[in-house]
């Protein structure tokens, strides 16, 4: 009887220690499939994610609503001033022979084209391509850079300038690629100080191929003469924050989310009449590289501009099969110099290199 029981206690102890032992094993074998998952989701989501975790690490980090400054447009003190106009000055060491005689014989339209002070054989693809288009127009093109070390160098442009009379070279900005904008600004300066007779000034990219008859349509356009400026606007573009991005910019240069609509910097344009107003605003907005989104969108947006879209703009890569596309696309990016003669000199395009511009601004007509 006592054996009985004590067998049974036995067997009920041995039960016991089982589901011990089996539970801790479950659990043993639960954890470690926890373990595994919550590793999996460590190293796989941020292969999916990397991106926005970043975005918003780095939002979360920097952004703080309550020390950003007033935004400017909404300051009511804010003085605009005129930027007075003086054509004798020193600051600059080349000039173009343009607008050097009466306003009322100055060319129709300006545009300055930053360059690199060694790009002759890109200049002289540009002259001899769109270039020739834009005489015929009264548009002339102006190469601009800053200053740089090489003597060498500098004779070199100055001889190239001695016989096109078209480079423009500051020397209160050093030539880099990173002071784009304050080049610029220093450009259509020069511009509102000597050409006053043009009826608009703008800015375009080297690697840029322009169909001058078609932007000037645009310039016809009754609401592009006052407070307008002309480009291929873009919208809502997330500003970029992170160092190794190409167009970054930290928060105390910019410190929205998103950018006004702005023109790609191949191409944007302003009525002289404006022109002063931007040049004023640039002095009492906060400056950065990003010459497009700072003089083609942030200033036009404190000036209440109107923004002129020039819908016809390509890579060049988007149109490259196309036939004779440079006829229908008014602006066309990274086109090399060799490109651009390769569209011009294409046998689609011999009746338009013998048209004369005004034929083509009265047949051209905008959908």
């Amino acid at each position: 009887m006592h054996q009985a029981l004590a067998s049974g206690e036995d067997v009920r102890r041995c039960s016991f220690h089982g589901l011990l032992l089996c539970g801790m094993s479950c659990f043993g074998i639960c954890s470690c499939l926890v373990l595994v998952i919550l590793v999996a989701v460590a190293v796989i989501l941020p292969l999916f994610f990397t991106e926005t975790i970043r975005h918003y690490t780095t939002y979360n980090l920097y952004y703080n609503p309550i020390t950003l400054p007033e935004p400017l447009f909404n300051n009511t003190n804010f003085i605009l001033d005129d930027v007075p106009l003086n054509p004798n000055n020193t600051k600059y060491t080349l000039e173009p022979r343009i607008c050097s005689d009466d306003p009322i014989h100055h060319p129709y339209l300006v545009l300055f084209i930053p360059s690199r002070p060694g790009n002759a054989q890109d200049r002289a693809a540009l002259r001899e391509t769109w270039g020739a288009h834009a005489r015929l127009c009264n548009v002339r093109v102006v190469f601009g850079f800053g200053t740089f070390d090489s003597e060498d160098l500098f004779e070199e442009v100055r001889a190239e300038n001695n016989l096109y009379g078209d480079l423009l070279q500051t020397s209160r900005v050093t030539d880099a690629y990173h002071n784009q904008t304050r080049l610029v600004l220093s450009f259509l300066e020069w511009g509102a100080n000597h050409c006053q007779g043009a009826k608009f000034i703008g800015k375009a990219d080297e690697d840029t191929w322009i169909n001058i008859f078609g932007v000037l349509k645009y310039l016809q356009l009754p609401a592009a003469s006052e407070n307008a400026v002309i480009g291929h606007f873009l919208y809502k573009q997330p500003v970029k924050r992170l160092p190794e991005e190409k167009w970054f910019l930290t928060l105390a240069e910019f410190p929205n989310t998103t950018h006004p609509p702005f023109p790609v910097g191949q191409l944007y344009v302003f009525p002289q009449l404006s022109l002063r107003s931007v040049l004023s605003a640039a002095q009492n907005l906060t400056i950065h590289w990003l010459d497009d989104v700072f003089i083609g969108g942030q200033i036009p947006e404190f000036l209440k501009m109107t923004l002129i879209h020039v819908k016809e703009r390509a890579q060049l890569y988007e149109v490259d099969r196309r036939n004779c596309f440079s006829r229908k696309v008014f602006i066309i990016h990274a086109t090399s110099a060799d490109r651009k003669r390769k569209i011009f000199y294409d046998s689609c395009m011999a009746v338009y290199r013998m048209e004369s511009c005004q034929a083509h601004v009265d047949l051209l007509t905008l959908d």
